[in-house]
């Protein structure tokens, strides 16, 4: 976080000390600075290139990536944006054209870029502290150009650099997209421009997931039968409505093990707490079996959740309602249970018909020819039968 540091502190100052020159910075001046500091900034990437050069397996992308991000830099005709950006902010207030040229010069400047992410993996300042001294001398001669007020561009690097994590969250930070950092409650400082990514997740919260029944406002509901209706181990129907609680336990698997964690814990609850309700009479689950089957259905979904890890803890199950389905459900059950008895009973008649007249068409052909059609065998069984 040093560079986030280092540049808001030499924009402030700089900011300062250019409000105080009243009468501007003499134009040859303002030349003679950045033709230094160009020039200081050409000989570190001229070093960059000479020092790194030898150390790369393919040097042709160095050439292959200048050409392309040529190619691209025309496509987007940077330059040419940011002049018409400035064009615009001259025909309003003075202190908004100082603030569009020191916003896109301090923030997306290369060595803005640059300096803080060499000196966070390599431990090199030496860009961060050269881009620092670019802003300090920037913002002076801006500053007496335009007040005190460029001092706000300062504002806009802060807001890239800085999070804030509330008591019950933990905050996954990523750099270009590995996660390098979780954090607790407080105030924490990132590198600015997209380089950090900070994901905020309620960790020490208890949520909830409803089966059953949809909460309406404090205290309402709306009855939800199609998750409610059971079928039991003895092949009653019941309504049982769960009410069940889980917490986020790891921030990195829940973000980034599955799409939809939640939707997952809910299915994976609703199938167990049917296998369960389907292997227990309806008298456990209307009146002393309850405790028994949420202690069931716990276990069974936290052994499958340490499997899935998709970074969510079940913490408590209870049926929060169990009753008779309505009427209606009733009577389209019994018709179900009609049809599947009655169809048994003509199975089992055309079983016990065939039990008592297949032995007596066996000894009514007793004799006969093995040779004969059927028209002889029929007549012979008639005669035999008389």
């Amino acid at each position: 976080m040093l560079g986030t540091i280092v540049n808001v502190s030499a924009i402030l100052t700089g900011s300062v000390i250019g409000s105080f020159l009243t009468k501007g910075v003499n134009e040859r001046y303002k030349t003679a600075l950045f033709d230094g500091l160009g020039l200081a900034t050409v000989g570190l990437g001229g070093n960059a290139f000479v020092s790194n050069m030898p150390k790369t397996t393919y040097p042709v992308l160095f050439i292959a990536s200048i050409a392309i991000g040529t190619v691209i830099g025309t496509w987007l005709d940077i330059d040419g944006r940011f002049h018409k950006l400035l064009a615009s902010a001259k025909g309003g207030s003075k202190l908004a054209e100082g603030l569009s040229t020191a916003i896109l010069l301090f923030c997306i400047g290369t060595l803005s870029i640059l300096g803080p992410i060499e000196s966070r993996l390599n431990g090199n300042n030496t860009y961060l502290f050269t881009n620092a001294t670019l802003d300090f001398v920037s913002s002076i001669i801006l500053g007496s150009a335009y007040g005190m007020g460029i001092a706000l561009a300062a504002l806009v690097l802060i807001s890239t650099c800085y999070y804030t994590v509330d008591d019950k969250q933990q905050a996954v930070v990523t750099t270009f997209g590995k996660v390098t950092d979780i954090t607790d409650a407080g105030v924490h400082l990132k590198l600015p421009f997209g380089i950090q990514k900070v994901e905020k997740v309620d960790v020490n919260v208890y949520q909830k997931i409803t089966l059953g029944y949809d909460p309406v406002g404090i205290s309402g509901y709306n009855v939800n039968d199609r998750d409610s209706a059971m079928i039991t181990g003895d092949y009653n129907i019941v309504n049982v409505d769960f009410f069940v609680e889980y917490k986020i336990s790891d921030p990195v698997q829940y973000l980034y093990s599955s799409n939809e964690p939640e939707l997952i814990l809910r299915n994976l609850i609703q199938s167990q707490i049917r296998n369960v309700v389907g292997s227990s009479s309806v008298d456990a689950v209307l009146t002393d079996g309850k405790e028994s089957i949420q202690m069931q259905v716990k276990e069974l979904v936290t052994e499958i959740l340490k499997e899935y890890d998709i970074g969510l803890t079940l913490v408590d199950v209870k049926i929060q309602d169990a009753e008779p389905p309505t009427q209606e459900v009733i009577e389209a059950f019994k018709a179900v249970e009609t049809a599947k008895q009655q169809a048994e009973t003509v199975i089992n008649d055309a079983k016990a018909y065939q039990n008592a007249q297949l032995p007596q068409a066996q000894a009514a052909l007793v004799g006969a020819s093995p040779d004969s059609t059927v028209e002889e065998l029929i007549k012979y069984a008639l005669k035999r039968l008389g």
